[in-house]
């Protein structure tokens, strides 16, 4: 629980009055006493009142009546009033009425502002380090803003967990759905998946055919390439045997072929029958 801080209504706010004129003087010492009386009975509300007058009818200008009237405010529940007297007492050169003001404001905003109500704790803290009840209140808030930003984090996590889950059902629902609609379009398609398949098969079966056609023909080519090289080297080899160059060679072949073709040429002019050498030539 925040602790709150009140300094003692005693007569510190009375040193004040021997500034004003005389017949003024007993009055406002009166409506002090009678104020104080007020709070110490915890009747705020006469106090407030009477505080109040001191200000507005009384023009008194004194940190701690201000200070002592947003006390009674803040007893009696009206935040906005106390707010406004505390941020007032705050600026004043009195280091430590301005400790108990910033002590105060974190009070108020502890429930709503925790950030903001550490620093005026902070604040109260550089006006008067001695403030033991600000120094407590700073602890206090600041291990509230350390589970709030913890708990923060653990509710991220949580989320964040949660959304990786539901993504993870949505992609394998989106997976059965479409397995789902291929198995429905496979079924009410069978005897295209069934051409399709024949075609797959057919098409395999000729690409294998070509296959091996291509091979047959490469086998074919290089047992032709093989057995030329064969009468090649049979032929340098009769050549080597009888000593005769290859040029050598080519030149009686081509004697045989031209003696060859004068015979077959005479051959040509020969009668095919017999001349009768009883009838004319003609």
């Amino acid at each position: 629980m925040m602790k709150w801080l009140w300094v003692s209504l005693g007569w510190i706010g009375l040193q004040f009055c021997f500034a004003d004129d005389g017949k003024n003087i007993g009055k406002i010492n009166q409506i002090k006493q009678r104020a104080q009386k007020a709070y110490q009975n915890q009747d705020y509300r006469t106090a407030s009142m009477l505080y109040q007058a001191l200000i507005d009818q009384f023009k008194v200008e004194d940190a701690q009546v201000r200070l002592n009237l947003a006390h009674a405010y803040f007893h009696l529940g009206k935040q906005e009033e106390a707010t406004r007297y505390y941020e007032s007492v705050a600026q004043s050169d009195d280091k430590s009425l301005a400790s108990i003001a910033y002590q105060q404001l974190g009070v108020l905003e502890s429930n709503t502002n925790v950030e903001r109500a550490l620093l005026h704790c902070k604040n109260a803290l550089k006006m008067n380090p001695s403030n033991q009840e600000a120094r407590y209140n700073y602890e206090l808030l600041k291990r509230k803003i350390s589970q709030q930003n913890q708990q923060h984090n653990d509710k991220n996590q949580d989320k964040d967990q949660q959304n990786n889950q539901q993504g993870k059902q949505s992609q394998q629902q989106q997976q059965n759905q479409s397995q789902q609609n291929q198995n429905q379009q496979n079924q009410s398609n069978p005897k295209q998946d069934s051409s399709e398949s024949q075609k797959s098969e057919h098409q395999k079966e000729k690409e294998e055919k070509d296959q091996l056609n291509q091979q047959g023909k490469e086998s074919k080519e290089e047992k032709e390439k093989k057995e030329k090289e064969r009468e090649m080297m049979q032929r340098q080899q009769r050549l080597q045997n009888i000593n005769m160059t290859e040029e050598k060679a080519r030149l009686i072949l081509d004697a045989l072929k031209n003696n060859e073709i004068q015979y077959y040429q005479q051959m040509m002019r020969k009668p095919s029958q017999k001349i009768d050498k009883s009838k004319p030539d003609w």
